[in-house]
């Protein structure tokens, strides 16, 4: 382990840049756990009037691929995929997820499993009821719902929506909004590269 110091300076983030390589291996260098830590007499910038101002970081176990605000509590919920750090390799099967809560500022995280469905890259939006919507991604056939006021995740059942038209292909990568009235517009992504068209498709809850 090495350390080195350097005057204290207002920062929102650092940036390391190797200059060469390390030992004479090749050209090439690797390193890993790097550590920042803030020295007691730099000062945080103070907020100037009408503007924001950055604080410290969220430390989440996870990398947040997706997130979605908790409209009721304030609280950020992001997921990433079935593993925390990856989403090669998925069984299509769950998902990781972790909370951030601005009150208390803790995260808490949590493993889903009950949707099936491993959400990473899906198309994202809110319903009319203030519930997180996530199709495709992973499990590219699955749709998952989050309602804030339960805090949990439901599957969103073929009997409850009607997809039009049939899907041609999976889906992954796409873009997913609601109208004025509750129902949702779809534009399909696919893991192909080579299908020119994009496909629409309307979701409209029977309930």
């Amino acid at each position: 382990m090495k350390t080195t110091t350097f005057q204290p300076v207002q920062a929102s983030y650092v940036r390391i840049q190797a200059l060469s390589e390390a030992g004479n291996r090749g050209p090439w260098s690797a390193a890993a756990e790097f550590n920042v830590y803030t020295a007691s007499q730099a000062a945080p910038p103070a907020a100037s009037a009408g503007k924001g101002v950055w604080t410290t970081t969220i430390d989440f176990p996870l990398v947040p691929v997706s997130a979605a605000l908790e409209y009721s509590s304030g609280k950020l919920l992001v997921w990433s995929s079935y593993n925390p750090s990856t989403f090669g390799g998925s069984n299509g099967a769950q998902t990781i997820t972790a909370t951030y809560d601005p009150a208390t500022q803790l995260v808490t995280s949590a493993l889903i499993t009950n949707t099936g469905h491993d959400m990473f890259c899906t198309g994202l939006s809110v319903d009319f009821n203030g519930r997180a919507v996530a199709t495709g991604g992973n499990t590219d056939a699955a749709t998952s719902i989050y309602d804030p006021t339960s805090d949990s995740w439901s599957k969103g059942a073929v009997s409850r929506y009607q997809f039009l038209p049939t899907l041609p292909f999976p889906h992954l990568l796409q873009c997913l909004f609601h109208c004025l009235c509750p129902i949702c517009m779809q534009l399909l992504g696919d893991w192909c590269q080579d299908i020119p068209v994009i496909y629409p498709v309307l979701i409209s809850p029977r309930t």
